[in-house]
């Protein structure tokens, strides 16, 4: 059996926010980023049919490194 593509294959809404908070963001960070509320964020994370390309931006999310 092949290994899936995972640029076919859709995050959970529990992955999406994972995804989210492994690399170092928050609903309001990414909102901001993104040009839209926290809120939004928020209801497309839950959306488990949210069009591909969000879970495409979430993979492609830079890690934030906080410098001591």
């Amino acid at each position: 059996m092949s290994k899936p593509n995972p640029t076919n294959t859709r995050l959970s809404p529990e992955e999406f926010k994972s995804e989210i908070a492994q690399r170092g963001w928050t609903y309001n960070a990414l909102g901001t980023r993104w040009g839209i509320t926290p809120n939004w964020v928020s209801k497309i994370s839950r959306d488990p049919n949210r069009p591909m390309h969000w879970d495409d931006a979430v993979r492609g999310l830079p890690y934030i490194t906080v410098k001591h």
